[in-house]
């Protein structure tokens, strides 16, 4: 009975194993992905994995009233010349 508690104590004290530098997430989806291609893609499966996997260079300052554009992957905002290029 006694080593029993013992081990039922280590087993709780002890850590379950250390975790590896790389970790996984997996999700189960109800369809496979159709496409990868961010300007084909018409269904919420592939849209969701594009999401993980790409990253837009500008996105929008919620906060900012009237919503503006600021810089995500981008290092500053794009200039407009004179000629409008």
């Amino acid at each position: 009975m006694r080593l029993a508690a013992t081990l039922l104590l280590a087993a709780c004290v002890l850590p379950a194993g250390a975790a590896g530098p790389q970790k996984v997430l997996r999700y189960a989806f109800e369809r496979a992905e159709t496409t990868l291609d961010p300007q084909k893609t018409s269904d919420v499966y592939s849209n969701f994995i594009e999401s993980a996997i790409f990253e837009t260079p500008l996105d929008y300052d919620y906060l900012a009233r009237p919503l503006k554009l600021v810089p995500l992957t981008l290092e500053s905002m794009p200039e407009i010349s004179a000629d409008g290029k």
